[in-house]
């Protein structure tokens, strides 16, 4: 409500706005509330529209799976209406809620730092103009402006760790670390994370290289970088290559670089990383890709594309033992077996079309539509 009555005041007519809740279906009274929030901006004269999300079907983690919807229908909706840019009303509180929260889980830098006031998600680059103030600030604001608001239960709901992150706030400010405390070391290593990220990019640079799916490291580069580097870019080839929203615990990835032999194999994150002497390869895993099927023009498992003839019935799924079979070349393809048992074939039914990174192309291509350094630079 704040956000919205600055940039009421802000634009003064001039600002084409318009104001976009998102009903994520899971307590009765967000009816009321969205009937509140579309009177405001009737009286604003601002257009105003409601997105639904049917939160009562989701059965993991409920408010990372309502985040995840709500940014998607955010960015449908800023896609459809020719929007610029979707502005977030996050504060310092919520800053200093999630240092702690990923403190609680030892994170590295990047969990620690503050939030980005900018960033880019499903095509649509989204805002937080109010990133630096306090709730505290806001409700001053709301108050000496005679506007009311509505104070979400959810936000006292013990179930959930940030509303206990919240809570720990409100101790430790009695120590003198309040929640602009917090934050404000937060937006410090938000500038050192910042420099870390280039250097990151430097390593990936001159040690990494993309394998038809899967992210190389030359060891002797690789090992010779700082831990922490070495750390972020293995975290992040996990994640390129399982195509997962967040990268894997640092303790997991510290783990595997302390690892002193020169020969080893483990898994992580819905990926086989294998080392030998010269090389460091992340590939996916093939349990992780075994159930993934989607039609022959769709991308599959989020990240191959394919190029061929096309037709309904014509499906994408892993390759797996019993399409290899039908690839008596596909050694000299020079990839290891666990990446072409998890590499994405056309199938029809039961019947295997076409496996090109197999070395069994019968008229089809398959290509990765990000490579691993672009990934890295807009990470």
């Amino acid at each position: 409500m704040a956000l919205l009555n600055l940039l009421h005041e802000w634009g003064g007519g001039d600002v084409d706005l318009a104001a976009v809740t998102v009903n994520h279906g899971l307590r009765t009274e967000a009816a009321s509330e969205v009937e509140f929030v579309a009177s405001v901006c009737e009286n604003m004269e601002i257009p105003h529209q409601v997105l639904y999300w049917d939160g009562t079907q989701n059965n993991g983690n409920l408010q990372n799976a309502a985040r995840v919807a709500r940014y998607r229908l955010l960015a449908d909706w800023a896609l459809e209406m020719s929007r610029d840019i979707v502005l977030l009303a996050h504060t310092s509180n919520d800053v200093a809620e999630t240092f702690l929260m990923n403190l609680s889980r030892s994170a590295g830098i990047d969990g620690l730092a503050a939030m980005p006031d900018r960033f880019v998600r499903n095509g649509v680059t989204f805002a937080r103009p109010l990133l630096r103030e306090s709730r505290s600030v806001l409700r001053s604001y709301l108050k000496a402006c005679g506007r009311g608001w509505i104070e979400d239960p959810s936000n006292h709901d013990l179930r959930f760790d940030r509303v206990k992150m919240r809570g720990l706030l409100d101790i430790l400010e009695g120590y003198g670390l309040s929640a602009e405390v917090v934050s404000d070391s937060a937006f410090a290593l938000a500038d050192s994370r910042d420099i870390v990220r280039n250097e990151t990019s430097g390593l990936a640079r001159s040690c990494a290289t993309d394998d038809r799916g899967d992210v190389l490291f030359s060891r002797v580069p690789f090992a010779s970088a700082p831990f922490e580097l070495r750390r972020r870019l293995l975290a992040m080839a996990i994640r390129y290559v399982s195509n997962a929203e967040y990268p894997p615990r640092y303790a997991s990835v510290a783990a595997l670089l302390n690892v002193k032999e020169d020969n080893w194999k483990s898994t992580l994150g819905g990926c086989v990383i294998t080392a030998d002497q010269k090389t460091l390869r992340i590939a996916r895993e093939f349990s992780s890709v075994r159930g993934t099927v989607c039609a022959s023009d769709k991308l599959w498992d989020n990240r191959w594309k394919f190029t061929g003839p096309h037709r309904d019935g014509l499906e994408i799924r892993v390759l797996g033992e019993d399409g290899i079979k039908n690839c008596p070349d596909w050694r000299s393809e020079g990839l290891p077996w666990v990446s072409i048992l998890s590499s994405p074939a056309i199938w029809d039914g039961e019947t295997m079309i076409s496996a090109p990174v197999a070395g069994f192309s019968a008229g089809w291509s398959a290509q990765i539509v990000a490579d691993f350094i672009t990934f890295v630079e807009a990470h």
